[in-house]
């Protein structure tokens, strides 16, 4: 009696096997892949059949070599877009100043970005969904080397700023990142009520926004010391200074001006004149100042002086109008009739050689701007009495009113 063999033979596009019986073999059931099967099977119709059907989903050499072409048509084109993004955005500047960590940070992201598009664009949605998780956790992961490029994490950094009034060590160059130094509200509150004496007048709840903006601020700047002595002082005054100058504005932070420059007393360049002596300047995205004068500043809050508000009153412009980056619009409008009223003061300060400003004030109108927050925060009332329009102007550029706060103070 004869026995039937059962093949069961598996394709490798087609979900369901083809079963094939052949009489007068072993009764037994036998499983083969398509590329694998026995000679005398190959013959059978059915085989047959399964052979072309699996040849249709071959690609021809012609498809294959378009497709090629395609993506890499694709890529020369994301390429160009890519470069063109990158001169845009100055990327190259930006990747000079990254840390070994950032670069390598960066250059794994975008590795597994592209790999993550790539697996998407030629239809494997699994894989690219778990590249793409991964990778989403890996910027998370990596967050400080990728947002903070310039900043180092805790363990790095060169000297963290105690909670002691003063610092002492024996390195000449202190740097202060300042999403470490994590200052209480408390600290802030007691530096601010024993030396600036703007933050003493405000009201409880602008103390506590005022506050907010400073603990923000110093988190976004760099505290550069030069001297082997730091002052907690010194970054929250320097903050408070900034948000005084912008308190009533939307946009506070200054981000161009990350690094902030502070010398125990004067400080000097070179230039085609030769060496010159400074109290503070801008330079880059640099904010320079003396401690010494910036102190100075705020002991005598009277003689319209503040070497502070006055490189703040530069920063801020050049924030707007030379950067023009996360710029306050409302400031940005309202300028035009600073410069209006500005100018004609400007004109009449020198001719007349009235008292009001210094001869500073007379060299250019961005140090008679300069000069002009000095006077509109330190001698208001002067300032309203003697130029009222101008004044009447800088209220509503700074959304602030110090004279009505001098007042208060007076009576």
């Amino acid at each position: 009696m004869p026995f039937d063999t059962t093949y069961t033979i598996y394709g490798r596009n087609q979900i369901e096997p083809i079963k094939i019986i052949v009489p007068g073999e072993k009764d037994t059931s036998i499983s083969y892949h398509i590329d694998n099967i026995p000679s005398h099977l190959k013959s059978n119709p059915n085989v047959v059949e399964l052979m072309k059907y699996e040849d249709s989903f071959k690609p021809k050499n012609s498809e294959i070599f378009f497709t090629i072409a395609g993506y890499v048509i694709i890529g020369l084109i994301l390429g160009a877009v890519v470069s063109k993004l990158k001169s845009f955005f100055r990327v190259d500047d930006k990747i000079n100043k990254l840390n070994s960590k950032s670069k390598t940070a960066w250059l794994f992201i975008l590795c597994a970005l592209a790999v993550t598009i790539f697996l998407g664009f030629v239809g494997h949605g699994i894989w690219a969904l778990t590249i793409g998780i991964f990778t989403l956790f890996s910027i998370i992961e990596f967050k400080n080397e990728l947002f903070y490029p310039e900043r180092i994490t805790n363990d790095e950094v060169e000297y963290s700023l105690s909670t002691a009034n003063s610092i002492a060590t024996q390195k000449p160059y202190l740097v202060l990142y300042g999403h470490t130094l994590n200052f209480t509200d408390t600290e802030i509150d007691k530096v601010l009520s024993k030396r600036f004496s703007y933050y003493r007048n405000l009201e409880a709840d602008q103390k506590s926004r005022f506050i907010t903006r400073v603990q923000k601020f110093i988190s976004n700047k760099i505290f550069h010391i030069h001297s082997a002595d730091g002052f907690k002082e010194m970054p929250i005054l320097i903050s408070a200074s900034a948000i005084q100058l912008t308190f009533g504005l939307k946009k506070y932070l200054l981000p161009y001006f990350q690094n902030i420059h502070i010398y125990p007393e004067e400080f000097f360049r070179t230039n085609n004149m030769g060496i010159c002596f400074l109290e503070g300047n801008v330079s880059g995205n640099n904010i320079n100042l003396s401690w010494k004068h910036f102190l100075k500043g705020y002991e005598v809050e009277v003689d319209g002086q503040n070497v502070g508000l006055h490189e703040l009153a530069h920063a801020q412009y050049y924030q707007t109008f030379i950067v023009e980056r996360q710029i306050d619009k409302k400031f940005r409008t309202l300028y035009d009739d600073f410069v209006e009223h500005g100018d004609k003061v400007h004109h009449l300060e020198k001719q007349s050689h009235k008292t009001l400003y210094s001869s500073y004030a007379d060299k250019n109108f961005q140090d008679f701007w300069a000069e002009s927050i000095e006077i509109f925060f330190e001698k208001p009332l002067a300032l309203k009495t003697q130029y009222p329009e101008l004044y009447d102007v800088l209220c509503s550029l700074l959304n602030q009113d110090p004279a009505l706060q001098q007042n208060s103070t007076l009576t």
